[in-house]
């Protein structure tokens, strides 16, 4: 097993070194898929969104306000920090950005019903730090979606990827030069029947795109629009796919959230949403919630009512510490302190909301997300401590260290949760063996990372089926994997829980690779003579060895 990784692993740096003496683009058409270079300034409210201080954009948007843009939820969900984003106005070139303007983020506004894009509402605004005077992109309504017929196509833009791999389903290939691309409009019966993914599609998608013509990875959040009867209109957001011009692309159908999108962006700003991550029980926590008028016309907010996961009786909004009912002038700005009490392990939302006769939704939201938990037992921490630099949390369902094996709690109720968190676990790849002893079919782990569900297995009557090994990449500087066993409200195993072993950390092979190509690069940059493939593929060698001995 050992020889064919690491013949795997000698494959990978040769193709890896290919790569970059000769170019990846050097035999890939230079395209969208299916699409074509934009001319300069064709488009000049598209909005690439990039990290601080990166020259390659991760998602799309388009300016539609002078201080607004519109892009999806997934692009930047709940991890998101708005400090940590910057929008390029007028993208084109990423080699030459003298035409665009790169402005910061101050707010972002998610959908309140947003979960992951295959759920829907995968819709958000980015608030600017300051107003861009740029052409804007109209948001279509109704009547200008309702034009959409399948003999009509649309245009797509935006630097996405320009190759896709069906059968590695991975995308390559992301241009520096924005990229536009024509795409028919696809009925929401012909895209359900089209892959068996799409069969819950909800009303408030659409679909467009055909075999070889389509938005991919990187377009994300960007515009698809269509030349109306009254003008050039927004007709989508680029969600999600199946592939990439293998199947028709998902996209959110703006003119079902027109209310949504004029109310943020009326001028109220707000922090819409925090994550205080992991937190333990307390009562009279305290939180001071902040919002400014930078409309020019005076905006109302009344009744207030806070929640801790929908129980009113958990929180407390004292009128002493209440400047935002009333009416709330431009210019100016007001807070509101919210007291509220954790009482019960489990994710959770503290939210709180004003009514607004002056807002078309009629009310204004905002909120804190959290994960209350306790530390893990000290021998969970001792089962666990071969794990680099992390924090092992519990929630009320504790796990046992028995012999060699970690597993859930044993005496789970029916429709109960044992929960494990490993919080801060850096980059890397964790792995372990699982054995999942239920009385089939029913109980579950589900893993997740970084609040994503990945993985969900199964225990079953037969012990092969509820027995394996699993490895997980995680990619961020820093790594939260909660591992959740549910056993269901119809099992009737007593006992019901998962066992864990071989719980592990190691290097991920990609960075391997880069290490050993950076020391090639380097030796063969140097005056000291230069190290060559033969040499670097024996010091991939070594460290395969290396890392497999950590196995």
């Amino acid at each position: 097993m050992k020889h064919n990784l690491l013949s795997t692993a000698f494959g990978t740096l040769l193709l890896f070194s290919s790569f970059t003496a000769s170019g990846m683009e050097s035999d890939i058409t230079a395209r969208v898929i299916g699409g074509d270079k934009a001319q300069p300034n064709a488009w000049p409210f598209m909005v690439a969104l990039t990290r601080n201080g990166a020259t390659q954009p991760f998602c799309g948007g388009s300016l539609i306000a002078n201080q607004y843009v519109l892009t999806a939820a997934h692009c930047v969900d709940r991890q998101t920090l708005a400090s940590d984003v910057q929008a390029v106005v007028n993208a084109y070139n990423f080699d030459d950005l003298s035409s665009a303007v790169r402005v910061g983020i101050k707010q972002i506004y998610l959908h309140q019903n947003y979960q992951t894009a295959f759920d829907g509402d995968d819709i958000a605004i980015l608030e600017l730090t300051r107003a861009i005077n740029n052409p804007l992109l109209t948001v279509a309504k109704s009547d200008d979606f309702n034009e959409l017929n399948e003999n009509l196509s649309l245009n797509v833009i935006g630097f996405g990827s320009r190759h896709y791999d069906p059968v590695k389903k991975v995308s390559s290939d992301n241009p520096r030069v924005l990229h536009q691309a024509s795409v028919p409009f696809v009925s929401l019966a012909k895209c359900k029947a089209s892959n068996s993914s799409y069969k819950n599609l909800g009303d408030h998608v659409f679909c467009a795109g055909e075999i070889g013509v389509d938005s991919c990875q990187g377009d994300s959040g960007g515009p698809i629009m269509y030349d109306a009867t009254n003008g050039l209109k927004q007709m989508g957001i680029v969600s999600w796919g199946v592939g990439c011009g293998l199947n028709p692309g998902v996209y959110t159908k703006v003119s079902d959230y027109q209310n949504w999108i004029e109310d943020r962006t009326a001028g109220l700003s707000y922090r819409q949403s925090k994550n205080i991550g992991i937190i333990g029980l307390a009562a009279n926590r305290k939180h001071i919630f902040t919002f400014t008028n930078q409309s020019n016309k005076s905006i109302e907010l009344k009744n207030p009512q806070a929640t801790v996961n929908g129980n009113t009786l958990l929180t407390i909004i004292d009128p002493a510490n209440d400047t935002c009912s009333g009416h709330l002038s431009p210019g100016e700005q007001c807070q509101i302190e919210v007291d509220y009490s954790i009482v019960e392990y489990t994710l959770g939302r503290v939210l709180l909301e004003f009514e607004s006769s002056d807002l078309k939704e009629g009310k204004v939201a905002a909120w804190l997300d959290y994960h209350a938990l306790q530390p893990a037992s000290n021998e969970v921490k001792s089962y666990l401590k071969a794990l680099p630099n992390h924090s092992a949390y519990e929630n009320n369902h504790r796990w046992q260290v028995d012999s060699k094996v970690l597993h859930s709690a044993t005496d789970l109720e029916a429709n109960q949760t044992s929960e494990l968190v490993l919080d801060n676990l850096p980059r890397g790849e964790f792995s372990f063996n699982y054995w999942i002893q239920s009385d089939g079919g029913l109980d579950s782990l589900t893993v997740y990372l970084n609040g994503k569900k990945e993985k969900v297995f199964f225990g079953y009557t037969n012990e092969i089926l509820s027995k394996g090994s699993y490895s997980l990449e995680m990619y961020s500087a820093s790594n939260k994997v909660r591992l959740v066993y549910h056993r269901s409200q119809n099992s009737k195993q007593s006992d019901s829980h998962v066992s864990l072993t071989e719980l592990k950390h190691r290097q991920l092979l990609t960075d391997i690779l880069q290490e050993t190509l950076d020391l090639i690069r380097s030796n063969n940059s140097s005056d000291a003579g230069s190290l060559g493939l033969g040499s670097g593929l024996a010091l991939l060698a070594m460290m395969w060895l290396r890392r497999s001995r950590r196995q």
